[in-house]
């Protein structure tokens, strides 16, 4: 009997942890910890993107699409109130589909969709500069003139770069380039694509 309660009382003794081996268990857990938090804002960051960048030449697409449905300039211009251009080249926030990208009143009526502005301080800014991307009946490129007439168009004369980059991961980004046709390509970082005339490219 004493054999036995000696040798029950050296097991609990053997099942237990000390303070040494604690320690350098937390200490493991905490090194795992600071590894895999960066690499899980990063993957969180590039799903935000990928989903800004998708949203945004989505509304491309579509506007191109009824340009050439309609047989009408379709416009995509930056805008903060969801219904005017703003003139803004900043495209994180927020856009609009239009027909009427000149309208200053209540322009309702012309907007086809609206895109929200982007959030965690996510940027899009454009090169060069562009505020607004035009449509034209034969799918091309271009702008829309401030003062023209409603169906006044001017193609682009390079292709336009709209670069999407995370405000919490400064190193992930996606561009989207409009090339002078009309052409839409979402570049992933250091993609290349060549516009027209050839000699015009884009780097993300």
């Amino acid at each position: 009997m004493m054999g036995a309660r000696k040798r029950v009382g050296t097991w609990r003794r053997a099942a237990g942890f000390t303070l040494i081996e604690l320690l350098v268990t937390i200490a493991i857990a905490a090194i795992l910890t600071a590894i895999a938090v960066p690499s899980y804002e990063s993957t969180i960051a590039a799903n935000r993107v990928s989903t800004e960048t998708d949203g945004l030449i989505g509304d491309f697409q579509y506007a191109r699409s009824e340009a050439l449905k309609q047989g009408a300039n379709v416009s995509v211009c930056v805008s903060t109130d969801g219904a005017t251009c703003s003139g803004s080249s900043d495209w994180s926030t927020g856009h609009i589909v239009t027909t009427n990208p000149n309208c200053t009143g209540s322009c309702t009526d012309y907007v086809l969709r609206v895109g929200a502005p982007f959030v965690r301080g996510d940027t899009a800014a454009s090169v060069p500069g562009t505020a607004m991307i035009t449509f034209n009946r034969m799918g091309f490129a271009g702008n829309v003139p401030a003062s023209g007439v409603w169906n006044a168009f001017s193609g682009l004369t390079a292709p336009v770069d709209v670069k999407v980059v995370a405000g919490t991961v400064s190193s992930v980004w996606r561009c989207i380039a409009v090339s002078q046709l009309g052409q839409l390509v979402v570049l992933q970082p250091g993609g290349v694509t060549v516009g027209w005339p050839s000699t015009s490219t884009i780097t993300c």
